[in-house]
């Protein structure tokens, strides 16, 4: 949720996203802190080791907002830059490959988004503008974009609507 934060041994945390098995915040000058779970990598430090406490995340951006799915974790850079990390087995962190990232990689397009969303193995994101445009398992429809087709790169969510928030869930948009 966008509106927690806390103070775990000096290190304040506002914007806090839990996931499945793993929660991220971001600190006062930007930099991501991820601890929990860490098979798929989702804590964005380089490794697959968990963590009981807060570990930066690197090779990262400075972030604005952040948000955590069941495997992975996305953000919005503060020059509106998309970003995601961990599981990437249907593409969910849109770049374009199903190939897992330990740390950061960008969102392919070099759209500007006022926020992405992670949900179980897709993300959304809300571009400048007010587009909406998704990607990774697309099974049930969740991508938006009239297909049941997975996408390891943003699709746009058809029908001409003007988005100010979106919301991934598990199998669901």
């Amino acid at each position: 949720s966008d509106v927690c934060s806390s103070d775990l041994g000096g290190l304040a945390l506002s914007k806090l996203s839990a996931g499945y098995s793993h929660t991220c915040g971001i600190s006062s000058v930007g930099t991501a802190y991820c601890w929990g779970g860490n098979a798929s990598g989702q804590l964005g430090d380089g490794t697959t080791t968990n963590h009981l406490s807060p570990a930066p995340v690197t090779g990262g951006p400075v972030f604005a907002s952040i948000d955590v799915g069941y495997a992975h974790t996305c953000g919005v850079a503060s020059s509106g830059a998309g970003w995601c990390w961990g599981a990437n087995e249907s593409g969910q962190l849109g770049d374009g490959t199903t190939v897992g990232r330990l740390t950061p990689t960008a969102i392919l397009g070099g759209r500007t988004f006022g926020s992405v969303l992670a949900g179980d193995k897709h993300s959304c994101g809300v571009a400048s503008g007010g587009a909406a445009w998704c990607w990774g398992w697309n099974d049930l429809g969740q991508v938006g974009d009239g297909t049941t087709s997975t996408r390891s790169s943003p699709a746009a969510v058809i029908g001409g609507q003007t988005f100010t928030s979106l919301s991934a869930g598990s199998l669901h948009s």
